[in-house]
């Protein structure tokens, strides 16, 4: 599934929708009870009143030229269910913490 402003879009295998109710209505009918969002911020942003459970991977660096960032949260109402740390290796340059939070 995607969602996209673009109304040409076409892509083989892939469903396109241009709202997210339509999206939604759409994986529901498809027996889907988890849906992963993918970026970009606005989707994010548009996708927050619908959210009950975030995974969220914590790069432990300071990055100095970024174009775009993970909208802010207000994580009152929401719970760390699970946090696994991980050292940088061969494949991954930086530390980072998987994390799991859970809407109450």
């Amino acid at each position: 599934m995607i969602l996209s402003h673009n109304h040409d879009l076409q892509l083989e295998g892939c469903s396109v929708f241009h709202d997210i109710t339509s999206a939604i209505n759409f994986a529901k009918a498809h027996g889907e009870t988890e849906l992963m969002l993918i970026g970009g911020s606005k989707v994010y942003e548009l996708m927050q009143s619908y959210i009950d459970k975030i995974y969220y991977t914590r790069i432990h660096h300071a990055f100095e030229q970024v174009d775009a960032h993970f909208p802010k949260f207000d994580l009152t109402n929401w719970e760390l269910v699970e946090q696994q740390f991980c050292e940088k290796d061969e494949k991954n340059p930086f530390d980072h913490t998987f994390e799991t939070w859970v809407k109450q």
